[in-house]
């Protein structure tokens, strides 16, 4: 440290370097997470297979449920947090009764790698069930997710992802001009 630096000008100067970092580790991830929600890492891996074991189940192809899966595993750990503030029992036998009641989180449960998506679903439908949308949206705004850009953006008003976003790995449309 320079010698003309007073004491103070110095922890001024680390306090300023220590924000920086924070703020800037808060909006980087590892590729290998699809998403995270309140420190808590959703997997590339999971949001994989959740993708693949629903595809058949949905009739559509696994790469593009990718951003789907995402959301819903957000949505699903929003909602753990939602029932926890609210002292909502959000129980295995809550959770099998929704998936029960329903043929397509029955088939997703029952697929190898679809388990934690229809488990995400019931938590989701379940807490949904018990607090009012706008308490439910409301608290979701309050969540700290950050989404891998291949999966799109997160838009905390929506509690979703932004239809709007693009993919890295696709080209932005761009506009049609008329000449004349």
């Amino acid at each position: 440290m320079p010698k003309f630096w007073s004491k103070f000008e110095a922890h001024r100067v680390l306090a300023a370097v220590a924000v920086a970092v924070l703020g800037l580790s808060g909006c980087s991830q590892a590729p290998s997470s699809a998403a995270v929600v309140d420190g808590t890492v959703i997997g590339v891996s999971e949001i994989e297979a959740a993708s693949a074991a629903a595809a058949p189940i949905v009739g559509q192809d696994a790469a593009s449920l990718g951003p789907t899966v995402v959301q819903a595993h957000v949505q699903g750990l929003v909602a753990e947090k939602i029932a926890k503030n609210h002292s909502i029992e959000l129980t295995d036998a809550a959770r099998a009764e929704t998936i029960a009641g329903n043929s397509v989180l029955a088939k997703l449960a029952d697929t190898p790698g679809g388990k934690n998506l229809a488990v995400a679903l019931a938590n989701t439908a379940v807490v949904a069930g018990k607090v009012d949308t706008t308490t439910f949206a409301a608290e979701c705004s309050q969540a700290v997710v950050v989404v891998n850009p291949r999966y799109g953006s997160w838009a905390k008003e929506l509690c979703g992802l932004d239809s709007d976003s693009g993919s890295l790995s696709k080209p932005a449309s761009t506009p049609v001009t008329n000449a004349g």
